[in-house]
């Protein structure tokens, strides 16, 4: 399906939805704001997309990219206004005359997906995982937004944090990656990260204007930097061990294959 026909589907589904018609009636919004308006439009994008018509069995990598890459470009264009309002929100309230920065989506990661439908034959079986690998893109409208203004601010003396918040019943990874960093730190530590289905919050802080994301917690972010570092550090070990296991179990498979074709 061609994507201004989507579009109408994305549009009307967007105008209905509740949560989204009182974050746009709104003056000004907080990032709070934000990031319930880009969980929204992932949840509504990744339901308009994730349907078997719209990927038919052997597609192409340029059709499903005709699909994607102007429907996730859209989604992701939406959250990051949401998130350039809330940023001007904030720098007008610490006294900065500054406009925010604008961010752009990572290049790699529509092909990435555009690759995984193709090497799937479609995406029967795959339509939840689509789903939830659109809603992230979207929401990284909002981290991006975050990552670059936080820079911007450090670039001028100021001391901005990135302040990342776990959603309620969050996993113990989510959990130990919650707290206030430095730009440099969240870059370095993988606070704008997420995994399947994660819709924990990350913001931007300057001076004492803070618009803390709370999702089902209240009282005072923990900073567990000890705990947190050596988790992370254990989670790269893990992936690195993860991928070395796989490139060991293919380079074992193919010998095998190349010694039987010898009998």
């Amino acid at each position: 399906m061609k994507w201004a026909e989507l579009k109408r589907e994305f549009d009307r589904l967007l105008r209905q939805n509740q949560k989204i018609k009182k974050i746009l009636s709104k003056k000004t919004i907080t990032y709070r704001d934000a990031n319930t308006y880009a969980i929204e439009v992932g949840n509504i994008m990744g339901r308009v997309l994730s349907k078997k018509e719209n990927f038919p069995d052997g597609i192409t990598y340029e059709e499903a990219m005709e699909t994607l890459s102007p429907a996730l470009t859209h989604s992701y264009k939406l959250a990051r206004e949401a998130a350039l309002k809330a940023q001007k929100t904030i720098n007008r309230k610490a006294g900065l005359n500054l406009n925010p920065s604008v961010s752009k989506p990572k290049a790699d990661l529509i092909p990435g997906i555009a690759k995984e439908i193709v090497s799937r034959g479609g995406i029967e079986g795959f339509e939840k995982k689509l789903a939830d690998q659109i809603g992230r893109f979207t929401m990284n409208g909002v981290d991006d937004t975050v990552s670059v203004n936080a820079y911007e601010t450090k670039a001028l003396g100021l001391a901005p944090k990135v302040v990342r918040v776990a959603e309620a019943d969050c996993c113990e990874w989510c959990s130990d990656l919650e707290g206030e960093y430095d730009p440099e730190e969240a870059e370095r530590l993988g606070v704008y990260r997420r995994h399947d289905n994660c819709r924990c919050t990350v913001e931007y802080v300057v001076g004492n204007v803070s618009e803390t994301v709370h999702t089902g917690k209240e009282g005072k972010i923990k900073y567990r930097t000890a705990d947190r570092n050596k988790r992370i550090k254990n989670d790269q070990q893990k992936n690195q061990d993860e991928k070395r296991a796989r490139a060991e179990r293919v380079a074992k498979e193919k010998l095998d294959s190349l010694r039987s074709g010898r009998k």
